[in-house]
């Protein structure tokens, strides 16, 4: 709670946290918005990672849109990537602590639709923050990359319904044909038996 109100920390809270917080060790990491922008609101945007040190009664300040930046500086068409919703922050080995972030951008693969992708960095507080790529050598993993070539058909499921409705009495209503390749009628009254027997 010390963290929040800014008691002991000496803390400059005026940006505000917003959207998400974490706490590793005697820090807390946290989204802040210091710049207006047209597109935040609905969970986005944050385009600093403030981070207070209880111990030190100091913060430092990561700037994301430089980071988010040099991430998708390679993605062709995109013209917006934004921190937005939740992170995770994860204590490695050393002294850094590596952050998962959500990232908002404009897929053109997609016709330009939003789509969420995660992008990781490390900090140790002291040197520049550093992302971390994947084993491919990607800045950024597209969260439903493995949903795309079914996006097409999951935009119909709400269709199938009345798919099966429209097309089930066209399938029964289909004249049989006998074994000798004639067509053959529905059958009515006595002679039902007879024509199922042929």
């Amino acid at each position: 709670m010390l963290y929040l109100t800014g008691q002991g920390t000496g803390a400059d809270h005026s940006d505000g946290a917003s959207l998400t917080a974490k706490i590793v060790g005697t820090k807390m990491y946290t989204y802040v918005q210091q710049k207006a922008l047209a597109a935040a609101g609905g969970g986005c945007c944050a385009d600093t990672m403030r981070i207070f040190d209880r111990d030190a009664g100091t913060h430092t300040d990561v700037d994301l849109e430089a980071l988010l930046a040099t991430a998708f500086a390679g993605a062709k068409g995109v013209t917006f990537h934004q921190a937005t919703h939740t992170f995770d922050a994860v204590q490695t080995a050393g002294a850094a602590v590596r952050i998962y972030l959500m990232v908002q951008y404009n897929a053109a693969e997609l016709g330009g639709a939003l789509v969420n992708a995660c992008v990781a960095f490390e900090t140790n507080g002291v040197e520049p923050p550093s992302l971390v790529k994947t084993a491919g050598g990607d800045s950024y993993v597209l969260v439903p990359l493995p949903l795309l070539p079914l996006l097409p058909l999951i935009s119909l499921l709400p269709l199938l319904p009345l798919l099966v409705l429209t097309l089930l009495p066209q399938v029964l209503l289909v004249p049989r044909q006998d074994r000798r390749g004639r067509r053959q009628e529905p059958e009515h009254g006595g002679d039902h038996l007879q024509g199922a027997i042929l």
